[in-house]
C-alpha cells in the first residue's frame, strides 16, 4: 500500500472518528437537556427508584432520587471524556496519527480509537445476535420501554457495573501485584515512603497500568499483551463469564442469547480497563447503554418532532458502518505490527 493511499485512508478514518466523537458530545448534551428542558426531569425528581450498586461482583440495593443519580452520572461521563481527550498524548495527537495512516505504536489516545473499537464491538454483537436468533437462541429484550425507568438504569449501569465487575476486581488484582512488588523492593533495600505506597496502591483501581509502571512492573502500554499477568488474565475471563451470566440470570428480561454478547463485551471492557484505566471502560460501556437511547427519548419528549430520534437512528447506522471500517483497520494494524516485528527480528 503506497503512502498516498495509506494517508488517504487515514484521513477517512480520522474524519469518521471526529464525526463519531461529535455525536458522543451531542448525546451528552441531549441527556442533560432531557433533565432540564423536558417533563422527564420533573418526573425523575419525584420518582425514587431502587438501584443496584456493585462491588466485587456483588450487588447492593439502594433507593435514591432518580434525577440526582442521573445528574451525578452525567457529570462523571463528562469528566471521563475530558480525561480521554487529554490522556496518551491528547486527542489531536491521536488524530494526527490516524491521518498519517501509520500503525499506532504503544497505546494511542483513547478518544481517537474508541469510535473504531466501540463500533466494531457493536457490529459483532449485532451479527452474533442475528446468528443466534437463526438457531432459535433468543436474546430477549428489556422488560420496559418507560424512559423514567430506563434513563436512570442506563445512566448508572456504565459506572456501577464497571465498578462491580472490572474496577473493584481487576483493580484489586493490580493493587495486590503492586503491593507484592513493593515488598520485593523493600526486601532488596529500597527505601519507600508509606504514603507513596498507599497512593500507588489505590491508584491501581483507577489505572492499573499506571500503578504497575510506577513500581517497575510491565503494563500493556510498555509490554503489550505480556503486560497482563496470569492472575489478571484469569480474573478477566472469570469476570466476563459472570458478567454474561448476570445479564440472563439477573431478572432484566434478557434471554440465553444475551450471555455470549454480554460476555464478549465484558471481556472487551476489562481489556480496555487494564490498558487505559477506569475512564475508558466507563465510556465504552456508556456507548452501548445511554448513548443512542438519549437521542430517541429526547426526540420523543421535546418539540423537535422526532429530529433527534432520527439523528439517533442515523448515529446507530453510522456506528455500524464504522464498525465494518474499524474491523478492517484493526486487521490492517495487526498485520502491519506483525510484519514490523518479523522485520525487526531479522535485524
Amino acid at each position: 500500500m503506497s503512502y498516498d493511499l495509506r494517508s488517504a485512508l487515514g484521513w477517512i478514518t480520522a474524519i469518521a472518528v471526529v464525526t463519531s466523537v461529535f455525536s458522543y458530545i451531542l448525546s451528552l448534551i441531549v441527556s442533560a437537556a432531557l433533565l432540564t428542558t423536558t417533563p422527564l426531569g420533573g418526573q425523575l425528581h419525584v420518582l425514587p427508584q431502587q438501584f443496584i450498586l456493585w462491588a466485587f461482583m456483588l450487588g447492593i440495593g439502594l433507593v435514591a432520587n432518580s434525577l440526582l443519580i442521573v445528574s451525578i452520572c452525567l457529570v462523571i461521563f463528562a469528566v471521563c471524556f475530558l480525561k480521554a481527550a487529554s490522556a496518551n498524548g491528547g486527542f489531536l495527537s491521536g488524530l494526527r496519527s490516524l491521518t498519517s495512516g501509520a500503525t499506532p505504536r504503544g497505546l494511542p489516545n483513547w478518544l481517537s480509537v474508541m469510535p473504531l473499537l466501540a463500533s466494531a464491538i457493536l457490529l459483532i454483537d449485532l451479527l452474533l445476535t442475528l446468528l443466534q436468533d437463526l438457531f432459535g437462541v433468543s436474546t430477549g429484550m428489556l422488560p420496559t420501554s418507560d424512559p423514567t425507568i430506563l434513563i436512570p438504569s442506563l445512566a448508572l449501569a456504565p459506572i456501577a457495573e464497571e465498578i462491580g465487575f472490572r474496577i473493584s476486581v481487576l483493580g484489586l488484582v493490580a493493587g495486590i501485584l503492586v503491593a507484592i512488588k513493593f515488598g520485593k523492593n523493600i526486601a532488596g533495600g529500597t527505601s519507600i515512603k508509606t504514603i507513596n505506597q498507599l497512593a500507588i496502591f489505590f491508584s491501581a483501581f483507577l489505572s492499573p497500568g499506571y500503578a504497575k509502571e510506577k513500581v517497575g512492573l510491565p503494563s500493556i502500554r510498555t509490554a503489550g499483551l505480556k503486560g497482563i499477568s496470569i492472575s489478571e488474565w484469569v480474573l478477566l475471563f472469570i469476570t466476563s463469564i459472570i458478567f454474561g451470566l448476570y445479564h440472563i440470570l439477573g431478572g432484566g428480561g434478557w434471554g440465553p442469547g444475551k450471555f455470549l454478547t454480554a460476555a464478549l463485551s465484558g471481556f472487551a471492557l476489562g481489556f480496555v480497563y487494564l490498558a487505559y484505566g477506569a475512564y475508558a471502560d466507563i465510556l465504552l460501556h456508556w456507548f452501548f447503554d445511554l448513548n443512542f437511547y438519549a437521542f430517541y427519548v429526547f426526540g420523543q419528549s421535546s418539540s423537535f418532532n422526532g429530529v433527534f430520534a432520527t439523528f439517533g437512528d442515523l448515529a446507530t447506522l453510522g456506528a455500524l458502518a464504522l464498525g465494518v471500517w474499524g474491523i478492517i483497520v484493526g486487521i490492517y494494524w495487526f498485520a502491519r505490527r506483525n510484519q514490523s516485528a518479523v522485520v525487526y527480528g531479522r535485524l
